[in-house]
């Protein structure tokens, strides 16, 4: 593709929606970007289907949560594990996060079983289990730099609120 065919696409795609998703395929997924990708490695310790994935908050660890009832700590880069963590899950994790300015120290884990835990990777412990949800727990969500605080969602139509300073506390 001739650079004067870029400039007349991007003038093309200003003026006419049509042309938009043409603009797309022809010049964001080249023939060039589809050679060079390749699987760089797999990592294998899930004896069951993987369903969620989460980086810490400086992208160096990544946590994975599975139909095994396990999370995994990862070192992607190096292509090693580092945790793996009995969660106490009678079902599907289909949900797990690093609460953040925890030093990565503490994972939450939401499953099928309706429950979501608080892991404690220091000590290998489960620090707060609870079974407030009537339906499977689908995501959880944190907010940066608070390492107290986490939502969930759950098929029962339910959003909580968890602060751990008040371990009654579910909002």
């Amino acid at each position: 593709m001739d650079p004067g065919s870029v400039v007349t696409f991007c003038r093309r795609r200003e003026f006419n929606d049509r042309t938009c998703l043409g603009f797309q395929r022809r010049l964001q997924v080249t023939d060039n970007l589809i050679q060079r990708l390749g699987l760089e490695a797999e990592l294998e310790g899930h004896s069951g289907c993987v369903n969620c994935l989460e980086w810490n908050e400086d992208g160096t660890l990544l946590a994975s949560g599975s139909d095994d009832q396990q999370v995994i700590v990862w070192d992607p880069f190096r292509h090693r594990k580092l945790h793996g963590i009995h969660t106490g899950h009678h079902g599907n994790i289909f949900s797990v996060k690093f609460l953040p300015s925890s030093n990565d120290s503490t994972l939450v884990s939401g499953a099928a079983d309706c429950k979501i835990r608080v892991h404690d990777l220091v000590a290998s412990e489960t620090t707060y289990a609870c079974s407030c949800h009537g339906g499977r727990v689908k995501r959880l969500a944190t907010i940066p730099n608070v390492p107290y605080m986490f939502w969930s969602a759950a098929e029962d139509g339910t959003v909580m609120q968890f602060d751990l300073r008040d371990r009654k506390s579910v909002v």
